[in-house]
């Protein structure tokens, strides 16, 4: 599967010459040259950031490689870093965010060299996973009604597939489908990914400084207790209220020493995603053999679309039962869901 403009992999459109427009406002996008507002909020790269954005290129085409798709290789010139004074403008709470239309990673004003290299890997791995598009039917405002010349502004979505996440219209609807999901996933590759990359010189001395502390902690311990492990602290397999509590209160660290103590997004949208890749591998053992396989099933359909991977839908029917799979991908409350799936 090849990208066909920009991150697109594939367009849903019978007429050719809208495709063909499509195409090519994608890829002109992609190469920097559309006009897009958001990105004039940025501020200037440093460096090592520009460093990073290549680091998280290597990275994130390393999965690519795993399940045989050519390198999508993204430059700087893709990534907008905003401040935080600006960052209301964009509309989200979160670090970071992935524009199809913009073809566009929009990152806001990191704490650390290592929290920017997590939130660009993340929104990476969204430019990098499956993506296709729809194009709208009659009436949407991609011809001009008085010459019929193609407008240059792009012409309206009607569904957008992004990963195993759906949003658009479905059955007449607007709708959003797996979006949780395809998030728990992407950062779930982040977390499994992210210890090789921090061995990286551009984070030495983040890292020297966490060992630092790590040392000065497992110092100090009583007897008998387990030391803390420094690779476990950046995969984020501490409670967040251990480590304050170990790191900041303990061992006098100052809360303006912000580093990357393991603090991957979506924590919840990730519990869900665990529950079902080990209740997975209980309920269809000959299938997976571990949690471990069932959650490659989940990056495989992120990575080539739910319709080339095939298995995930199958797998989920056979385990839950029907209706699961719906159940799984429908738009609620994470905690109702949560709770869904420990009853399974």
């Amino acid at each position: 599967m090849e990208k066909f403009g920009g991150s697109v992999s594939s367009f849903y459109e019978r007429d050719e010459t809208r495709q063909e427009k499509a195409m090519e406002y994608f890829q002109k996008a992609f190469d920097g040259n559309a006009d897009i507002k958001l990105a004039k909020l940025e501020r200037e790269k440093s460096a090592e950031e520009i460093q990073i954005i290549n680091l998280a290129d290597i990275y994130s085409n390393m999965l690519r490689a795993k399940y045989n798709l050519a390198d999508l290789n993204i430059s700087e010139s893709n990534v907008h870093i905003i401040p935080d004074d600006k960052w209301d403008e964009s509309q989200t709470d979160t670090s970071g965010f992935y524009s199809i239309t913009d073809q566009r990673a929009y990152i806001r004003e990191p704490i650390s060299k290592m929290s920017f290299f997590a939130t660009t890997f993340h929104e990476f791995m969204h430019f990098k996973s499956h993506n296709s598009i729809s194009l709208g039917d009659l009436g949407l405002e991609d011809v001009n009604p008085q010459t019929g010349e193609f407008v240059e502004e792009f012409p309206k979505l009607d569904r957008v597939q992004l990963g195993i996440s759906t949003w658009g219209q479905i059955m007449g609807e607007r709708a959003y489908t797996f979006f949780s999901l395809n998030e728990a996933i992407t950062e779930e590759i982040v977390r499994r990914n992210i210890w090789r990359a921090f061995e990286h010189p551009v984070f030495e001395k983040e890292r020297r400084m966490i060992k630092d502390h790590v040392d000065k902690y497992n110092a100090v311990l009583p007897e008998g207790r387990e030391p803390m492990s420094e690779k476990l602290l950046f995969m984020g397999e501490y409670k967040p209220s251990f480590i304050k509590k170990a790191m900041y209160k303990l061992r006098g660290v100052s809360t303006k020493d912000k580093f990357y103590f393991g603090n991957f997004a979506y924590p919840k949208e990730r519990r869900l995603l665990k529950i079902i890749t080990e209740k997975l591998s209980q309920r269809l053992p000959e299938k997976y053999k571990s949690s471990d396989e069932s959650f490659e099933a989940f990056e495989k359909a992120m990575m080539l679309g739910i319709n080339e991977s095939g298995e995930l839908m199958f797998a989920i029917i056979d385990a839950f039962g029907e209706g699961s799979w719906e159940r799984l991908g429908i738009l609620e409350d994470i905690d109702s869901k949560i709770e869904w799936a420990e009853s399974l």
